[in-house]
């Protein structure tokens, strides 16, 4: 490295926030490029440490536009320090790879549903995207769904067995580019795959074929399972009344109304009083369901939908999938992600043809595996505000900046309505229902949860808290490892 030059200083910025999957670094990379400072930006498990040389006054106009322009992007970080440093004589700006040591526990990103413009290069003839489900970009697609270790490498990923091509890589290379330095990048060459299977698991269609072929089983009556990102869902017409009586016959509540995907936002006012709020909430990046009143002549959906009930669960495509196929279709679907604990947790294709043999006709599979499954958010207006009646996609990981704990804590919630919560350092994180424990396979399914969030975290808990409820089996549990903090 050559020396400084003559009247240049070096400050490190330490920037604390749950910012990984995010625009965040590409934004710093673009502001120091227009100042033309020199340096680097490494991620570590709580944010990001940037070092930068120049001359004093380009450096305090780095950190005003930094605060300034980055607030106001809504950007959840803190500045914790900023300190000088022996010049270094770097020539340039660039981003660094995160250390190998990581400690402290990790922090991730909920997912995002899909963008416009991801959606818009889907459905374009002339786009190299076109039909490719897994269509996703700095802005949108998966974080919690397919992160290992956190979000700091690729290989940290689910994606981290495929490697980019030469166009992905331009892609993240190209300052210019939504995709800039967006480390889980995919496309039809160098991305997960999808397959068609038959009822006994025979290969009948690969890629845009095997979407077509989905949606002719489904156009023609049928029940198909997908394998998406976070678990498998069973989709069907929601206007004809046997597939969703076959969907229906796999849930636990006989009272549960089964979601309802509609192609846009517009399209709901045939079945549904949906005011300003509620369409604004089903346009949300965390795509999440909607309870809502029906119309009374809401008559074109089956009356297995929500058979006894006043309410609509309605939504719009979370999934690359679910866009295709509404495009193919132009049709309700019904699709239900609540039918996990019948499963083996973030199970394989296998396992699934198993546990849905009967219930299905086809299953559309991809060779991306599944690190944990979870269920739609739910939620419904309760005066002017929102309220959450179940975390799921695109919420977990609930973030709760806290005070900071001395403890790494674990709570393990009731009796009735189980889910998880974690604390490391001054952040809580709410994590997906579990549900009711000593109910068919829901023991295995709150311990294989468990699990999964004390590796992805790095969590090592020092405290379990749980219910009072002698009878809780999460009070139980945490009673046998003598950690426990009891709860009201």
């Amino acid at each position: 490295m050559k020396d400084a030059s003559p009247g240049f200083v070096r400050k490190q910025f330490l920037v604390r926030g749950n910012l990984h999957g995010s625009r965040f670094a590409a934004a710093v990379f673009l502001l120091v490029r227009s100042l033309n400072l020199r340096g680097w930006l490494r991620p570590f498990s709580h944010g990001y440490e940037i070092q930068l040389e120049g001359d004093e006054g380009t450096l305090k106009a780095f950190e005003n536009q930094f605060l300034s322009r980055f607030q106001q992007a809504d950007y959840r970080f803190e500045l914790v320090s900023i300190n000088r440093i022996n010049p270094k004589g770097d020539m340039s700006f660039r981003l660094r790879d995160a250390e190998n040591r990581q400690s402290g526990g990790r922090w991730v990103l909920p997912d995002r549903g899909q963008c416009s413009e991801c959606v818009a290069e889907m459905l374009n003839p002339d786009n190299r995207r076109f039909f490719y489900p897994y269509t996703f970009c700095a802005d949108c697609g998966p974080r919690y769904s397919i992160a290992r270790k956190g979000l700091l490498r690729r290989g940290d990923t689910s994606l981290g067995k495929y490697p980019l091509c030469e166009q992905c890589l331009s892609e993240v290379g190209n300052s210019r580019d939504r995709r800039f330095l967006h480390l889980v990048n995919t496309c039809p060459i160098c991305g997960p795959s999808v397959e068609l299977w038959d009822h006994c698991g025979v290969v009948k269609g690969r890629q845009r074929d095997a979407l077509i072929q989905s949606a002719a089983v489904i156009e023609e009556g049928g029940v198909l399972a997908v394998k998406e990102i976070s678990g498998f869902s069973l989709v069907s017409l929601a206007t004809v009344n046997e597939p969703v009586r076959r969907i229906r016959a796999l849930l636990d509540s006989a009272h549960q109304p089964i979601p309802c995907i509609l192609h846009s936002v517009d399209a709901i006012d045939a079945f549904v009083l949906a005011g300003v709020k509620e369409r604004d909430w089903l346009m949300q990046s965390s795509a999440p369901l909607l309870r809502i009143k029906k119309r009374n002549n809401a008559s074109s959906l089956s009356g297995q939908i929500a058979p006894f009930g006043s309410h609509f669960d309605i939504g719009l495509p979370g999934s690359g999938i679910l866009h295709l196929l509404m495009n193919l279709l132009h049709l309700p679907l019904a699709v239900i992600s609540g039918v996990e604990r019948r499963l083996p947790y973030a199970c394989t294709e296998g396992e699934a043809l198993q546990a849905f043999d009967g219930h299905v006709d086809s299953m559309l599979v991809s060779d991306l595996p599944i690190l944990r499954t979870m269920p739609d958010s739910l939620v419904q207006r309760l005066g002017d505000q929102m309220q959450v009646l179940r975390h799921g996609k695109g919420i977990v990981p609930l973030e709760v900046k806290t005070g900071e704990s001395e403890k790494e804590v674990i709570a393990l919630g009731g009796k009735h309505l189980t889910s998880l919560g974690l604390s490391v350092e001054d952040r809580s994180f709410l994590l997906g229902p579990i549900g009711s424990l000593g109910q068919g396979n829901s023991l295995d399914f709150f311990f294989d949860n468990l699990n999964d969030s004390k590796a992805l975290f790095d969590h090592r808990p020092q405290q379990l808290q749980a219910d009072m409820d002698p009878q809780a089996l999460t009070a139980q549990y945490a009673l046998s490892t003598g950690n426990k903090s009891a709860a009201n």
